[in-house]
């Protein structure tokens, strides 16, 4: 796992920000307990998904890499998965 920091201009747009702070974990390690995702676009084919409700951003999935998907650090429920 590794936590990264984002400027780009999509991800501003996504999170209202400077920056987004995402994590990135194997696949296998991920799982959606409810709910069901909305995918939405920006960077060509790389998958984001939003909650079908509030519409925030949940998670990506980058283009390419589909072995991992990169969470939302701010969304994890137990903090040490933020350390």
């Amino acid at each position: 796992m590794i936590t990264m920091a984002c400027h780009c201009t999509g991800c501003q747009q996504m999170t209202s920000s400077a920056f987004s702070l995402s994590s990135l974990y194997p696949s296998e390690a991920f799982s959606i307990n409810s709910g069901e995702p909305v995918i939405g676009g920006l960077h060509g084919n790389t998958r984001h998904y939003f909650c079908g409700h509030c519409m925030s951003w949940l998670f990506t999935r980058p283009e390419g890499m589909d072995n991992f998907v990169n969470v939302r650090s701010t969304l994890l429920a137990r903090i040490s998965h933020r350390v």
